[in-house]
Formats: structure tokens, sequence, C-alpha cells
């Protein structure tokens, strides 16, 4: 059976609203990201590079024999923020030292010392670490639905809308705009070729199946792939929508690349499942705010 035009337009839209939807929220999250991590200087700033101690303790010849937990806690935060602390200290070892005089307190098992030594560089530190912790979220978020391309080709699923009708699957190439505007073009400068099939033996196909690609010539007008199948019902209805195709991509390359098309898509998108998870394991995943742009790391200063 051929799919109905107003399915095939009404997947399209969705499709071009989709992806609007993910070019505006990547710019979106790309400009947080850009001001937290330029604001990670200040927030060094205020926290430990401007603390009265530094400038004292840049000029120590050596470390003080009366030096304190919480002293130690203010020049090992600068170590950990300040990639070229090093450089700015009287004693190039001041670094070694510091680390030595904190290790002193765990092989002595001074509780005393270690809780003010941790008590004073959380206090300096959380400031920081928690805009790190930020960035690596939406870095996160980020990394989950990015587009890198200006061409993509997207692939919308319409379940039936009843017992024994048609599974449709429409897939179309989209064009992002240098100013993140989404829109389906007419035609494109390179060629592709573009299928489908759905995989599960069970299920019987309609006669688009037959049909398995099609290849656009380059400033050939564009028509959208479609694919129906019938469903028969929840033992016997498709599973997968197999997309085959590659794109041949040399506009604006000195060498042409082919992109493959290929993608597993599941026809019912299962539903996301709630994790419970423990401050541990969020710590552990985020690196404990250590990470490219934590506190030691060659990120943003």
């Amino acid at each position: 059976m051929t799919a109905s035009p107003d399915v095939v337009k009404a997947a399209i839209e969705e499709l071009v609203g989709d992806l609007q939807a993910r070019v505006d929220l990547q710019k979106e999250l790309e400009a947080e990201i850009t001001e937290a991590q330029e604001g990670l200087q200040k927030i060094a700033e205020a926290t430990v590079y401007n603390h009265p101690l530094i400038p004292e303790a840049k000029e120590w010849e050596d470390l003080p024999d009366d030096v304190t937990p919480e002293q130690l806690a203010v020049v090992m935060a600068y170590f950990s923020l300040n990639p070229t602390a090093e450089a700015q200290f009287e004693d190039i070892d001041m670094a070694e030292k510091v680390q030595e005089a904190i290790q002193s307190f765990a092989e002595a098992q001074d509780m005393d010392a270690i809780e003010k030594f941790n008590t004073t560089a959380a206090e300096l530190l959380t400031p920081y670490n928690t805009a790190v912790q930020e960035i690596n979220y939406k870095a996160r978020e980020l990394q989950t639905f990015a587009v890198h391309e200006s061409i993509v080709f997207e692939t919308q699923v319409v379940p039936p809308e009843k017992e024994g009708g048609d599974w449709t699957v429409v897939t179309v190439p989209l064009q992002i705009s240098d100013d993140g505007e989404v829109s389906v073009p007419e035609t494109l400068p390179d060629d592709f070729v573009i299928g489908g099939y759905i995989s599960d033996p069970t299920t019987p196909l309609s006669a688009e199946f037959n049909v398995a690609s099609f290849a656009v010539p380059a400033g050939q007008k564009i028509e959208p792939f479609v694919l129906t199948a019938k469903d028969g019902g929840d033992e016997r209805a498709p599973k997968y929508f197999e997309r085959i195709g590659h794109w041949n991509h040399s506009a604006g390359t000195s060498v042409p690349h082919i992109h493959p098309l290929t993608e597993s898509i599941p026809l019912v998108r299962p539903q996301p499942q709630m994790m419970m998870i423990s401050p541990e394991q969020l710590m552990a995943m985020l690196g404990g705010g250590g990470g490219p742009t934590g506190p030691g790391g060659p990120g943003p200063r």
C-alpha cells in the first residue's frame, strides 16, 4: 500500500521541527558552556588567586616549619588551579614539599590536621568544582544530540493508527544553514543513494519494500524515501527499520567524502528507565571535577 501524502508531509514537518529544536538547543548549550568556561578564571581568582596568603607563600625560600594545615590547603589549591604556579614561587620545589607535608598528616594519622586541611580545601575548591560539574553536565547533554554536518539524513517512523494498519517510514535529507535554520532542500550538490528494509522476517511487507533503494544524482529534485509495512500484531510487529545507503559529499572539500547512511532504527521507541545514582557514582561519572576542564587539567583557566 502506498503511504498517504498527508502522513509523509506530517512526518517531514516533524523531522524539521525536531532537528530545529536540536540545533537551537545546541547553540544555546554551546553559548552557556563557553560562558561558564570563561567564568572559571573569575571563580579561581575570587576564591584562590587573590587569597592574602599567596603573595607571601610565593616568597618562601623553603616551607616554613610552623606552616599550618589551612595554609597548606591554600597553597595546594593554588597549584591545583593555576597551571603556571610552580614558576611563580621562589622555591621551585614548593609544590613537592607541600605535597609531602600533606602526606605526612596521613602517615602520622593526625586526624585534626587532616580535618583542617580538608575543610579549608573544600571551602576554596567547591565553587570551582561545582562550576566544572555544571559544564560537564551541559557537555554531556550536548554530546547526545550535537549536529556537526550541514546536511543531515533524518528518518521518521509513523506507527499504524490501528491494528493491522501500516507502519510508514520516511527518510529525507535536511539542510542546516549557517545561521542555524533547518529546511528541506530541493536539490543537493552531491548525489546519494538511500533505501532500507524492515528487519523482521515474519512481517508481511508492502510493494514498496521491493524498491529497496533509489539514487538521486546531484542537482536532481529530491523526493523522500518512503517505506510501508503491515502491522501483524504484537507478536508479528516489525521491530527495526534498517536504513542503508551513502552520500557522496564533495562540496567545499578537496577530497570527496562518502558518508554512510546506514543505521538501525527501532520502530517502537523504548521508554527511558529512571535510574537512581548515588553521590559516589555521580562523582565518578564526572571525574570528581578533575577532568579536562577541572583542577589540574588542561582545560580553560
